[in-house]
This record gives C-alpha cells, structure tokens and sequence, in this order.
C-alpha cells in the first residue's frame, strides 16, 4: 500500500499529470491540494499557467513529466494521444523509472489500451486501466466514478490517489481493457439518452412548449435522467449546445461502442439511431 503514516501517501508519491484538459486541470489541482508533488505537462501553455500559480510544477514535454514521477496519470483526448504522450518522440516510456504505474484514465476503447500493456511491462512498468465517469463537474469536485482494471495489488496501492480525484471507485477485473468496456457501456448510455433528449426538446420546441416550464416537470417525471438533470439546463439557457459533444460522440459512441458492435456481429439499434441523431445536429 502507499504511505504508512511516516509522512503520509502524499508525501510519498510524485504524481505526473499529462493532459490538463478541461478534466486533466481540476484533477491536478485536487492532487496538488490535497498534498502530493504534482507536475504537469500540455500542449497549451494556459492551463499549466494556472495550475503553477496552486504549486503544480511545469514540464516542457511527456518525457521531463516521467523523470519526476512514479505515478503518471494521461488524461488526453484519444487513443493516438495517450500512444504520442507514451511512446513518441520525447515520449514518457523511457524516462519513467522501473515500478512506476501508469494510470490510463482516458477513454481509449479496450483494444487500444490492452496495445500498450506489453511496452510498458517490457519497460518494468505497471498499466492500470482507469477510464472515469462523472463529467468536468465530477473532475472539479473530486467526484468522479473511475474504473479501475489491472493487477488489483497495484489498483490497491494507488487508491489514495484515486480517492482525491472520485468518489467511486470500482475495481472491474485484473485485465487490462476491462475499464474500457465498462465505460464503453457507459458512453452507448449516455448518447443513447442525449439522443432521446436532444428528440425530445425538439419534439416541444415545434410543439410550442415552454421548454423551461416542462424541464421542471422533465426532472422529476417518469423520463428524468443525467441528462435531463444536467445537460439539459445549459442547453436552455444558451451556456451549450447537444453539438458540442461531437468530438466525444464520433470517438466514443462511432469509434468504440459502434466499432465493437460490429466486431461482436451486435447491430447495436439504440446506439446506431443516436449517432444518427446527434450527427444530424450542426455544431455552431
């Protein structure tokens, strides 16, 4: 386990953070506060900013966050990020030290992260696969669901780490890809259920329905949802719109659940009619 109480985990553990995203931020500022030597590496030099002002120290590549860390979190957008972040040029594979833990929390899909398992045990390192759950809410309150897959010796040893950044967390098997799939159910239900809202709301707009008026009904009703509860707010008040979330919808429900669908030979109706939907909505 981290820590024995001479000091305390936080103490104990350097923690690297690349990617400090609208995700990756909040969960090195929570690391940071709650302790731990925190340094932080992105391409875009304002949230690192930002986080050196709460003592998070800045690195200038992949590689220099690895030379200081024994627990490095990737937080990126997609697969060919976490493999660029890892193994590419000034990459971190060959700066952190042997027994280090990497932490995959990026939602990658199964295939992608089981690709880097034998790399990174080669190199003497651990993989854990950890996508999480809980949106940029979640990140900034350290609430987060993370899903935890890999040798659960390791997922032990790091959970002190994982309880700043979540407020669940659920060990989902020893194989890595097993948090993947997890999450992959999760995204087919998140788009699924955005899709029937984003239906919904067009259905009362042509309707004539005072869309406030039956959001308070919507909450509470037999229909009420995460959506409903709160990406549906944000819409109605012009603070977002159900097109931001094209990125995430092409890589996660298209490129993941879509793709593992026809792997398995599943025709996957409900998450096929969503992506329909949602495509269909123009993003500006």
């Amino acid at each position: 386990m981290v820590g024995d109480g001479g000091g305390g985990p936080a103490m104990k553990q350097r923690i690297g953070v690349i990617g400090t995203g609208t995700m990756g931020q909040p969960m090195a500022t929570n690391l940071s506060r709650a302790g731990y030597s925190v340094t932080a590496y992105d391409i875009r030099e304002e949230p690192l900013r930002a986080l050196a002002r709460l003592g998070v120290r800045r690195a200038s590549s992949p590689a220099e966050v690895a030379a200081v860390s024994n627990v490095l979190i990737i937080m990126v957008m997609d697969a060919s990020q976490v493999r660029d972040v890892l193994l590419g040029p000034n990459g971190a594979l060959g700066c952190l030290p042997r027994g280090a833990t990497i932490l995959c929390m990026s939602t990658i899909g199964p295939g992608a992260v089981q690709a880097l398992e034998a790399p990174l045990a080669e190199a003497g390192l651990t993989l854990l696969d950890a996508p999480v759950t809980g949106g940029v809410e979640g990140a900034i309150a350290g609430t987060l669901t993370i899903m935890v897959a890999g040798p659960q010796s390791v997922a032990e040893a790091v959970r002190p780490i994982l309880d700043v950044l979540g407020g669940k967390i659920v060990y989902v098997g020893p194989r890595i890809g097993q948090g993947q799939q997890v999450k992959m159910l999760v995204q087919h239900l998140f788009f699924v259920g955005l899709a029937a809202a984003t239906e919904a709301l067009i259905l009362g707009m042509e309707a004539g329905v005072d869309l406030r008026a039956a959001w308070e009904v919507l909450r509470s009703g037999a229909g009420s949802s995460y959506i409903v509860e709160h990406r549906v707010p944000p819409v109605l008040d012009g603070r977002a719109r159900f097109g931001d979330a094209r990125p995430v919808l092409q890589k996660d429900l298209v490129g993941i659940v879509l793709e593992t669908g026809r792997a398995l030979g599943l025709p996957l109706e409900m998450a096929a009619a969503a992506a329909r939907v949602l495509q269909r909505i123009p993003e500006d």
